[in-house]
C-alpha cells in the first residue's frame, strides 16, 4: 500500500469514526457498514495479503487501520443492540487481518481483541466453533504474552470463562444425548410391549 492510499484510507476512517462517535443521525447503520466495506476493499486491493509490507512503518499503519476498522465495527454491533451480525462478522474479519499484519509488539492485543469479537458472535448465534477459535486465540496470546503484559489478567480471565462455557455447553449436549437415548429406549420398549400384547 503506498502512502497516498494509506492517507486516503486514514482520512476516510477518521471521518467514519467521528460519525460513529457522535451517533450521526444522517447516516443509517447500513451507511456505516457500506463505509466500513469500502475502506476494507481499498485496503484489500492495495496490499498483497500473502506478504507483509517491507516498510515497517507502512506495515504498522496498515495494521492500525485494520484495528480501527475492527473496533468501529464492533462498536456498531454493540450500539445496534447486538442485532446486526454483519458488524460483528466484519469486526472478526478485520481483527484477523490485523493479526496478519501485526508486529511482535501488538500481536497479543490483536489476538485478544479478536477473541472478544468471537465471543460476542458466539453469544449472538450460539456457534461453538467461534468459542473454540476464541480459545485458540487466547491460548496463543497467552503463549506470546510476556510476563507483565498489561492484558495478561484479562486474557487469563477470558480464557477461563471460555473454557468453562465450552465445558458447560458440552455437558449440556451430553445430557441431551443421554436423554434422547433414554427416550429412544423407552419408545423401543413401549413398541415391544405393544407388539407382545397383540
Amino acid at each position: 500500500m503506498n502512502s497516498d492510499k494509506l492517507t486516503t484510507v486514514q482520512a476516510m476512517m477518521e471521518k467514519l469514526e467521528k460519525a460513529i462517535e457522535v451517533g450521526d443521525k444522517e447516516h443509517e447503520t447500513t451507511d456505516f457498514y457500506k463505509h466500513l466495506v469500502n475502506i476494507a476493499e481499498i485496503m484489500d486491493n492495495s496490499i498483497d495479503l500473502d506478504e507483509k509490507p517491507q516498510n515497517e512503518d507502512i506495515q504498522s499503519q496498515v495494521c492500525d487501520m485494520w484495528i480501527a476498522l475492527a473496533k468501529s465495527s464492533r462498536k456498531l454491533f454493540v450500539t445496534s443492540g447486538q442485532t446486526k451480525k454483519d458488524y460483528i462478522d466484519f469486526s472478526i474479519m478485520s481483527w484477523n487481518m490485523s493479526i496478519v499484519h501485526a508486529s511482535q509488539s501488538n500481536i497479543v492485543d490483536c489476538l485478544f481483541n479478536c477473541a472478544i469479537s468471537l465471543f460476542l458472535r458466539c453469544r449472538f448465534d450460539g456457534n461453538l466453533t467461534d468459542l473454540n477459535v476464541m480459545i485458540n486465540h487466547l491460548e496463543r496470546a497467552l503463549d506470546l504474552g510476556r510476563e507483565g503484559h498489561p492484558d495478561l489478567p484479562s486474557i487469563l480471565s477470558q480464557l477461563g470463562d471460555a473454557l468453562r462455557i465450552r465445558f458447560n455447553s458440552k455437558g449440556i449436549v451430553m445430557i441431551l444425548n443421554k436423554l434422547y437415548n433414554l427416550k429412544e429406549e423407552q419408545l423401543n420398549s413401549s413398541q415391544k410391549m405393544t407388539l407382545s400384547c397383540l
